[in-house]
């Protein structure tokens, strides 16, 4: 593996989401980021941290979730240090434990440059992801600028968050952003797509630590004041006991909403990775290895027959005959199956939430 080339870049990975949209398979306990549900031999998390580990020392990547999850991240990645592994006590979405992690590397090294990276993300072309990295370490090195990586779009997509940039360059392959519409409607995700003004969001940001900081302090100044008070004990021993008594008072939003929809700063890189972000059956389905006649299968004593178009995600070692089917889902868990159209995918939130009225947590 090659030596890193810039000491001053991190990575932190976020990994600290529910999957509820991939139940059964994906539950609380286990939730979708350490599942291999693309049937690759490492889960998403795995991946995700093998995509960077030869680009920045490996101490110099973080991993944040909730606190439950700490036992398998470490199994997972048993080569991460215990102060690399960021916990929080409660869910209170990505800008608070991510505000944490950056005062914790700002402490270490307050010329740092940090990139975020989801950890349920698809990216094929690994020598370009390192390209584009090393363009967005350079470029925030020198400018006080927020980069978001994007892609084009490749279809009228509800799910993704769009992009509007300025069409002359800031620099090379870097503009300025105009606007950011989350999750729009059927309709206007088809006027996105057919103006090619658009560019679908990657949910990979950088900028310096310090930009981040300034950041935090002009656009969530509540949330920022809790966390200065931590200075002088971020990576002590006395560091838990803070995160414990200041997370109960974080109010609850993401980065997105929290810092880059108000940024003014806020900077674009066109990336071409081969990207695909897994947040339902079908993003799974498109980006898993098929048979013959279409089927995704996972799961190694699966026996598919006159069935096609099909997604089935089963234990491996148990036996499972699917015949007759066409563009189904077939997730089975140690106490929970489903039987599911693909065309009907939207309506598992619904039946996960009648599961939960009824049964409580039992299932989920």
């Amino acid at each position: 593996m090659k030596e890193p080339k810039n000491t001053d870049s991190y990575v932190v990975i976020l990994a600290g989401g529910i999957g509820s949209r991939f139940w059964p398979i994906s539950k609380q306990d286990t939730p979708k980021q350490f599942l291999d549900l693309l049937n690759v031999g490492e889960t998403m998390l795995q991946s995700t941290y093998n995509r960077y580990v030869g680009l920045v020392p490996k101490e110099n990547i973080y991993v944040i979730s909730n606190q439950l999850y700490a036992p398998i991240i470490c199994a997972q990645l048993p080569e991460l240090d215990p102060n690399q592994l960021i916990l929080e006590p409660l869910r209170k979405s990505t800008a608070a434990s991510m505000l944490f992690v950056l005062f914790k590397i700002a402490k270490i090294n307050p010329d740092a440059q940090v990139l975020v990276s989801p950890a349920d993300h698809v990216i094929l072309h690994q020598t370009r992801l390192e390209v584009a990295f090393e363009r967005s370490m350079a470029f925030v090195k020198n400018y006080n600028q927020i980069l978001v990586w994007a892609a084009s779009p490749t279809q009228p997509e509800t799910h993704y968050t769009y992009i509007q940039y300025h069409p002359e360059p800031v620099e090379g392959d870097i503009y300025a952003v105009k606007t950011l519409a989350e999750y729009p409607s059927a309709d206007m995700a088809a006027v996105f797509f057919s103006s090619g003004e658009f560019l679908w969001n990657m949910g990979i940001f950088a900028a310096n630590a310090n930009t981040w900081l300034l950041a935090y302090k002009n656009h969530l100044p509540d949330l920022y004041e809790l966390f200065v008070h931590g200075t002088d004990v971020y990576n002590t021993v006395y560091e838990q006991e803070f995160i414990d008594v200041t997370y109960p008072r974080c109010p609850q939003t993401t980065i997105k909403r929290g810092i880059l929809y108000n940024a003014q700063n806020l900077n674009v890189l066109k990336c071409q990775l081969g990207w695909g972000k897994i947040h339902n059956w079908a993003a799974l389905y498109q980006h898993h290895a098929k048979d013959y006649v279409g089927n995704a299968v996972g799961g190694n004593t699966v026996v598919m027959y006159d069935s096609s178009g099909c997604v089935v995600k089963v234990p491996n070692n148990k036996l499972v005959i699917v015949q007759g089917l066409e563009d189904y889902i077939i997730a089975d868990s140690e106490n929970a199956l489903i039987i599911c159209k693909r065309s009907e995918e939207s309506h598992l939130k619904n039946m996960t939430n009648l599961i939960a009225r009824k049964n409580g947590d039992k299932f989920l």
